[in-house]
């Protein structure tokens, strides 16, 4: 480039300039008295910035804790060429899936890479890893990751690390008198093979619910009843739901509730039964199925309506008539003439050895069927008695051989 005007500045611009030295050289085509020649170099380039994050503590046994990962161009100059993020993970986690949109990913090196360009002060969509915690995890694990590629050559940024808490602060957890009972129930007696909740504080850092695997470690808690370790559903930091082991014991006998940072012992009845009927979301009315004969059910391809009052939840429901089958499902209904064993999946019907009168506004319902269908789960069919007038009625079961379910749910009738 030639200047010939006193106190001209000229620039050269070279974009993705490769690595290496580079030299700028200045001469002036005659000896000029009073001449200063001047030069300054900007370099333009790419800036690649990686950053993880996490949401919250993660808590021991827990699945599917996620680190999010965002690559952005903090420089002068779109990327040329490809893009790899690595992560590391330390122990205690162990990744099941690692994934980002218009990435490529491979699980084994918990590595991604892409090729299109990102422009200054543009981010690439997010890389989403994650991770199960072992039970044992340590009181903190961390996710190391790296950037590299796409033309850049600073790399003071191409690095992060992202640590998360494992735990709930050390505080061991805490279980109310009373606060062991059936789902759905206040009753201070729990049968064997039922599902059962306890309530309390800091069982858990988050929400973990199982894989329909009956684990007896979830969420980095462990339940005991009697000495024996119970089957958990679902753990949060107040409730844990769990099926309780077998047990040919009856009495009162010792809930024990474990988690890293300590344990609580919290005291419950067993019983040979403890029933009490599901239900819906608002806590007040039962929750069952219609059968619909006809196919006119707006659930399983006409066979059957939810019962519950109309318009009230955000799903469809009906009150039932007169005359139709209803089925309801509760939990605790007592021994069955087919032995079902806690822990493990069970489809069919096991049959009550006792019998059980359903009343609804006080007046006797026909029993066609009741005992087991599913792990813990009973089911009652019973006809809608006619003469009953449109509105709320209790519903209540009566075990012959001993117990009720609980008092206070309704049933919308038409």
């Amino acid at each position: 480039m030639r200047s010939t005007n006193p106190g001209t500045s000229d620039s050269i611009t070279i974009q993705n300039p490769t690595a290496g030295d580079w030299y700028l050289g200045l001469t002036s085509d005659a000896d000029y008295s009073g001449v200063t020649l001047t030069t300054s170099l900007t370099v333009r380039q790419p800036d690649l910035t990686v950053l993880s994050r996490h949401i919250g503590s993660f808590a021991q046994g827990q699945k599917g804790a996620t680190f999010s990962v965002v690559v952005s161009n903090d420089g002068a100059t779109a990327t040329a060429g490809a893009v790899t993020v690595v992560n590391a993970l330390s122990a205690g986690l162990t990744v099941t899936s690692i994934s980002g949109t218009d990435w490529t990913c491979v699980l084994a090196s918990l590595s991604c890479t892409r090729s299109d360009v990102l422009a200054p002060g543009a981010a690439f969509p997010a890389i989403t890893v994650t991770a199960d915690v072992s039970a044992t995890a340590p009181a903190s694990v961390t996710n190391v990751v790296k950037v590299s590629g796409g033309g850049q050559t600073d790399g003071d940024n191409d690095t992060a690390r992202d640590i998360a808490l494992v735990g709930n602060g050390g505080a061991a957890p805490t279980v109310p008198t009373g606060g062991v009972a059936p789902v759905y129930s206040s009753s201070t007696t729990i049968q064997p093979g039922s599902w059962v909740s306890v309530y309390g504080t800091g069982f858990a850092t988050g929400v973990t619910e199982w894989n329909g695997d009956f684990p007896t470690t979830l969420g980095g808690v462990t339940v005991t009843i009697n000495g024996k370790p119970a089957y958990l559903w679902f753990v949060s930091p107040t409730q844990i739901n769990l099926q309780a082991p077998d047990d040919s014991a009856t009495g009162v006998v010792d809930v024990v509730i474990t988690n890293g940072n300590g344990s609580v012992t919290a005291k419950v009845t067993l019983g040979a039964s403890s029933p009490s009927f599901s239900l819906l979301g608002d806590g007040k009315h039962v929750a069952g199925v219609i059968t619909t004969p006809s196919g006119t059910g707006a659930y399983g391809g006409g066979a059957y309506d939810l019962v519950g009052p109309s318009g009230v939840f955000s799903f469809n429901t009906r009150p039932v008539r007169a005359g139709e089958v209803l089925v309801l499902y509760g939990v605790g209904f007592g021994p069955t003439v087919l032995p079902v064993p806690a822990g493990a999946a069970f489809s069919g019907a096991a049959s009550l050895q006792g019998q059980v009168v359903v009343t609804i506004g006080g007046v006797r319902a026909q029993v066609l069927f009741a005992g087991l269908t599913g792990a813990g789960l009973y089911q009652v069919n019973v006809v809608v008695p006619a003469g009953l007038s449109p509105g709320d009625k209790a519903v209540q079961a009566v075990l012959l051989s001993g117990g009720f379910t609980q008092v206070g749910p309704l049933l919308t009738v038409q």
